[in-house]
């Protein structure tokens, strides 16, 4: 339509074009908008009264959030999945989403988890929630007597939060989940005659649902920071809590609530990542596993720590991700490694297409002390190596060269 007045059609020109489509574009718009349009105030009412097709403003939902949200369910076998603005948000909506399902308060919730715990969800743990009141348990993750110890110490009427890593960032620690569920399970089945419950969260970041699947090995939730494989373009930051409805529900209101939602545009990136991950997950480790079993054969590297080596591989029938990390002989010997590689960046996130290292001790792990870093198998000459999707024999070469002073090989 046009109209008379420029300042009108500036404004208001063509909009009939998109409004009165009949057919659907072949990839899904962006729907980049803060609020929606309505015809009627009877369809206000409706959209107020739960139609699941209507919209009104996107810190509420959005129909790109909810393509992702509904195609994340699927892969990871959930009844329902919110997403957030990044996986810490993800991490304190789904403690938030477990702690009211269960009936709890927050100084009846007691979090048991593993020290070797990635550093910005133990800062989350102790520096936020412990002043809320939450009670932070940690165990070692490679004793599953341990575990049922933490749990069978809980006080009356208090809820557990079980929370773990399939792999652990950065010390490549796998949890044998199956195993660790069972028992969890076994020694507190359901809300038992002290009052206390259970739920068990699963940080999937580091597998994705490509490898692995924790809700079908007993998992009550799970979650991912989307930043990292899912999305796998290292180009947009999001995050994602994975459960049963209620759940998930409760940690909708949580990022409605804190303003934690994730932008269309991020959701559009990531599901756009989603479409090749199966692709991408089996590169990632079929390189992974190179990449580490050569580095065991190299003299200048020590304590080479890569799920597909240990002696829970057969876990992980459909690889064992992208991620892995060794020991040089001192921070001196790290520094000079960085330096001189050629191909691989220096970048202190991980999962994308490009092959990248990072050096915990001064980046996720920065503040924790010598004694801290070695409770979880970290060290300052510690590497961790997020393996991209280049030729293997490529991304070998840098790293021999890289070890040998930044000398060509």
């Amino acid at each position: 339509m046009k109209y008379e007045k420029p300042f009108t059609n500036a404004l208001q020109g063509g909009d009939k074009a998109f409004r009165e489509m009949k057919n659907f574009s072949k990839t899904a718009p962006i729907f980049e908008t803060s609020v929606f349009s309505f015809d009627s105030l009877e369809d206000v009412d409706a959209y107020l009264n739960g139609d699941p097709d209507m919209y009104m403003y996107s810190r509420l939902d959005n129909p790109n959030n909810r393509q992702l949200e509904t195609r994340l369910a699927a892969l990871e076998s959930a009844e329902s999945a919110v997403v957030s603005s990044s996986g810490m948000a993800a991490v304190f909506a789904a403690v938030m989403g477990l702690m009211k399902a269960g009936g709890a308060v927050s100084s009846g919730t007691r979090i048991v988890t593993s020290r070797y715990l990635y550093g910005g969800t133990r800062s989350l743990f102790f520096q936020e929630l412990v002043p809320l009141g939450f009670t932070i348990v940690e165990v070692d993750s490679e004793s599953p007597d341990a575990v049922l110890e933490a749990l069978n110490e809980s006080p009356r009427d208090c809820l557990n939060i079980l929370y773990w890593e399939t792999v652990s960032n950065p010390g490549m620690k796998a949890a044998d989940i199956r195993k660790l569920t069972e028992a969890a399970h076994a020694s507190k089945p359901g809300k038992g005659e002290d009052g206390c419950g259970l739920e068990i969260l699963v940080d999937n970041t580091f597998l994705s649902p490509a490898l692995f699947r924790p809700l079908e090995h007993g998992a009550d939730a799970v979650l991912h920071s989307t930043t990292k494989y899912l999305n796998g373009h290292s180009d947009a930051t999001g995050g994602a809590v994975l459960s049963r409805e209620e759940v998930v529900e409760h940690a909708r209101k949580a990022v409605i609530n804190f303003g934690s939602q994730l932008s269309p545009f991020e959701s559009w990136l990531t599901l756009r990542g989603l479409q090749t991950l199966p692709m991408r997950m089996e590169r990632h480790s079929s390189n992974a596993l190179d990449i580490a079993a050569r580095l065991k054969e190299l003299p200048e590297v020590y304590n080479v720590c890569y799920p597909g080596l240990d002696s829970l591989r057969d876990s992980f029938p459909l690889g064992a991700g992208g991620m892995l990390s060794f020991d040089l002989e001192s921070s001196a010997a790290a520094g000079r490694f960085i330096r001189g590689l050629n191909m691989i960046s220096f970048s202190p996130s991980l999962a994308g297409l490009q092959t990248t290292v990072s050096y915990p001790a001064s980046t996720s792990h920065r503040n924790q002390s010598d004694e801290m870093l070695r409770s979880q198998g970290i060290s300052r000459s510690t590497i961790r190596l997020s393996v991209g999707l280049e030729d293997p024999d490529d991304i070998f070469q840098d790293i021999q060269q890289a070890l040998k002073g930044g000398e060509d090989v």
